[in-house]
């Protein structure tokens, strides 16, 4: 998971403070389609190296310039989506206070209790993690896991009816959450969940 920042060097600056490891701030070349073809814009990488990240990879990525940003090609998807919002990470029982305390280390930010679960606000997307007994009550039906582990992601989309019958003439299973949103289950989708919001 890469998780945006205005400034990588302010970012490593956080971890080191917090005593996280890290790979250094690295200059990468993203691949941006513009109106003219794909043009390859260096970006500020840092990609955290902790032995507790056991979830997958994580790193800080700066975004393009605004002028390059500017001339982004928009791709309509035939879901709807429009941006991922969120990514949900599960975690044992007894490791929820140690996953949020480590997130609160990586991101600068402090959680917020959302029902059963912790969140982190990040100005226009979010991490939330749950308990792996509390999972079920997020996310209907779903089998665990191996914790920790990224178990799902949330797409806002443009209308959520549109988007339902879409997933649903393509075959997809479709269950909706308590708060509304609708789901494909990770049984349908390699092993991760797919949560798609109104926006």
């Amino acid at each position: 998971m890469v998780f945006s920042t205005f400034d990588a060097i302010t970012s490593a600056a956080r971890l080191e403070q917090g005593r996280v490891e890290h790979g250094g701030v690295n200059t990468v070349q993203r691949p941006v389609e513009t109106m003219t073809g794909t043009q390859l814009v260096p970006v500020r990488l840092l990609e955290v190296d902790d032995d507790q990240v056991s979830e997958g990879r994580l790193a800080f990525a700066e975004n393009p310039p605004s002028d390059v940003l500017k001339t982004k090609i928009h791709t309509d998807h035939p879901n709807g989506a429009i941006e991922l919002v969120e990514t949900i990470l599960c975690v044992e029982d007894g490791e929820l206070d140690a996953g949020v305390e480590r997130y609160r280390l990586y991101l600068g930010v402090e959680p917020q209790t959302e029902g059963k679960a912790i969140g982190f606000d990040l100005g226009g997307g979010g991490i939330t993690i749950i308990s792996k007994s509390h999972l079920t009550d997020l996310l209907p039906g779903e089998a665990l896991p191996s914790l920790p582990g990224f178990v799902g992601y949330v797409v806002k989309v443009y209308d959520l009816s549109v988007t339902r019958l879409h997933l649903e003439s393509k075959g997809f299973p479709v269950i909706e959450t308590a708060g509304g949103d609708i789901f494909v289950p990770s049984a349908s989708l390699l092993g991760i969940t797919l949560i798609f919001r109104q926006g």
